[in-house]
C-alpha cells in the first residue's frame, strides 16, 4: 500500500497525487518525508506542493523523535554541515524545517474524493515543469505522432499520456493538441480529456489493440488470397527442375572425380611392379560407358523423394499451425512461400555442393576438403532456420511460433519413421522365425 501511494505521486492527474499526499499524511510514517519533500520541490501544481509541505510538517509533529534520521541526508562525519545557499532549490532536508504555527488539525490531511474526477491539467493554467521534464515529453509526443502514422494508435494514446504526465503544460500547446485530436478522432479539448481519463483511455486502448489486431489479420489474408494456383504451379515447376538437374549435376561430378581418381591410380600402378584388381579396370570402364541421360532417372527419383517429404512435412506444420497455434493461411499458401524460398537457396547448396565435391578430388581427400564442406554444413542450417520465417510468414505470426510449428512437425515425423522401423522390424522377426521353424527342403546327405 506504501509503495503505490509513493508511486501515485508521480501520477499526472493532480487529483490522484492529491490523494496520494493526504493518504501519506496520514501514514505518519517517516519513510514519506523524502516523496513528499521531492512533491516540495518538483511538482508542478504550487497547490499540491503546499499540500506535500503541510504533510510534512504533520508527520514531523508525530514523529519528533525520528525526524532528524529520517530527513538529514547522510553526510560525513569528518565533514561540518554547509551552510545553507542563498540561491537554488531547497535541500530536502530544509523543505519541512520552516517555521509554522498552525495547529496540527489545521493541517489539511482529510481523504476526499475529488470533485472533478480525471479533470487532469487546467488548460490555461501555467505549471512549473524542469526543462528536462520538458524535453521528454516533446519526445513522447513525436513518438505519438510516428506512431499514429504507422497506425499505431494504441501505442501513440500511451506515448501522449506520459508526455501529459511529465509536461502538463501540453494541454496549452497546439501541436500536441492536433495530435491528440488526430488519434482519437475527437475535438482537442475532448482529446485531452480521453487522455486524462483513465477508463476512457484504457477503453481506448483496448479498442485500438483489438483493430490493430483484426488489420494485421485482414491484410494477411489479402496476402493470402493473392497467391493463386498459378504461382503455386510456377514455384513446383521451378523447385521440380532443381531437384532433377541439381542431383544430376552432383553425380556426373562424382562420378568424374572418381573416374580421375581410379586413372591416377592405374597411372601410378603403371610405373611400379604392382597389379591391379581386375575389377578396378571393369568399374572404370563401367564409368566411362556412363552418359547423363542414364542419370535422368535418379533425379527423377530425387525428385519424387523430394516432393514426398516436403509434402507430409507441410501438411503437418500447416495442421500445427491453423489447428494448435492459430495462424491464419491455407496449405497452397504455405508451399507457394516455402518453394519460393527454396527456389532461391537450393542452387547455391548445389553449387557449393559441387564445388566440395571437386575440391575433394582434386586434393584427393586432404584437410582443404573442409573448407567447402563448413560452407556447405553452414548454408544448410540457415535454409533450416529461415524455413522457420517463412512458416510464420505464411501464417501471419513470427519466426518463433513457426519455428513451434517446424519442430512439432519434424517430431512428428521422427515418431512416425519410429513406429513404421519397429513395425517393419517386427514383420521381419516373424518372417524370419516362420522360416527358421520350416523343415528343410533339401534331401539330407546319404
Amino acid at each position: 500500500m506504501f509503495n503505490d501511494l509513493l508511486r501515485q505521486l508521480q501520477d499526472f492527474d493532480p487529483h490522484a497525487r492529491r490523494a496520494a499526499i493526504i493518504a501519506l499524511g496520514k501514514t505518519k510514517n517517516p519513510e514519506a518525508l523524502r516523496p513528499l519533500a521531492d512533491v516540495v520541490l518538483k511538482d508542478p501544481d504550487p497547490e499540491l506542493r503546499e499540500l506535500a509541505r503541510k504533510a510534512g510538517i504533520y508527520i514531523q509533529r508525530e514523529n519528533s523523535s525520528k525526524v532528524e534520521e529520517s530527513i538529514r541526508p547522510r553526510r560525513r562525519s569528518a565533514q561540518p554541515e554547509p551552510a545553507p545557499q542563498p540561491r537554488g532549490p531547497r535541500p530536502r532536508a530544509a523543505v519541512f524545517l520552516e517555521p509554522e504555527v498552525e495547529d496540527p488539525g489545521s493541517t489539511e490531511l482529510d481523504l476526499k474524493e475529488p470533485q472533478e474526477p480525471g479533470r487532469g491539467p487546467v488548460r490555461g493554467k501555467k505549471y512549473n515543469v524542469p526543462p528536462e521534464n520538458r524535453q521528454r515529453a516533446r519526445a513522447y509526443t513525436e513518438n505519438a505522432l510516428s506512431d499514429h502514422l504507422d497506425g499505431k494508435a494504441a501505442r501513440a494514446m500511451k506515448n501522449l499520456t506520459e508526455a501529459l504526465s511529465l509536461d502538463p503544460n501540453l494541454v496549452n500547446d497546439d501541436y500536441y493538441t492536433n495530435i491528440a485530436a488526430n488519434i482519437t478522432g475527437l475535438p482537442a479539448d475532448q482529446a485531452v480529456q480521453q487522455i486524462v481519463d483513465k477508463s476512457s483511455r484504457d477503453r481506448f486502448i483496448g479498442e485500438a489493440s483489438r483493430a490493430e489486431k483484426q488489420k494485421k489479420v485482414d491484410d494477411h489474408l489479402n496476402v493470402v488470397r493473392k497467391t493463386t494456383s498459378t504461382d503455386f504451379a510456377f514455384e513446383m515447376f521451378i523447385f521440380s527442375v532443381i531437384m532433377v538437374v541439381g542431383p544430376i549435376i552432383a553425380l556426373v561430378i562424382f562420378l568424374q572425380g572418381i573416374n580421375g581418381f581410379l586413372n591416377t591410380v592405374v597411372q601410378s600402378a603403371a610405373t611400379r611392379p604392382v597389379e591391379l584388381d581386375p575389377a578396378i579396370y571393369e568399374f572404370q570402364t563401367q564409368l566411362a560407358g556412363v552418359s547423363v541421360l542414364a542419370l535422368i532417372p535418379v533425379g527423377v527419383a530425387a525428385l519424387v523423394g523430394s516432393l514426398i517429404s516436403l509434402g507430409i512435412q507441410m501438411g503437418l506444420v500447416h495442421l500445427i499451425a491453423t489447428r494448435l497455434l492459430r495462424g491464419v493461411g491455407t496449405f497452397q499458401h504455405l508451399l507457394t512461400t516455402v518453394l519460393s524460398f527454396y527456389n532461391r537457396l537450393l542452387p547455391v547448396l548445389f553449387l557449393v555442393l559441387a564445388l566440395t565435391l571437386v575440391v575433394t578430388f582434386f586434393s584427393q581427400f586432404s584437410i582443404v576438403t573442409l573448407c567447402p564442406a563448413l560452407v556447405l554444413v553452414g548454408l544448410s542450417l540457415y535454409i533450416l532456420g529461415k524455413t522457420s520465417g517463412k512458416v510464420g510468414e505464411a501464417y501471419g505470426f513470427g519466426g518463433g511460433m513457426g519455428c513451434l510449428a517446424v519442430t512439432g512437425s519434424t517430431l512428428v515425423l521422427m515418431i512416425l519413421n519410429g513406429v513404421a522401423s519397429y513395425l517393419v522390424l517386427q514383420a521381419m522377426g516373424v518372417v524370419l522365425q516362420d522360416l527358421l521353424s520350416l523343415p528343410s527342403l533339401l534331401p539330407l546327405p546319404g
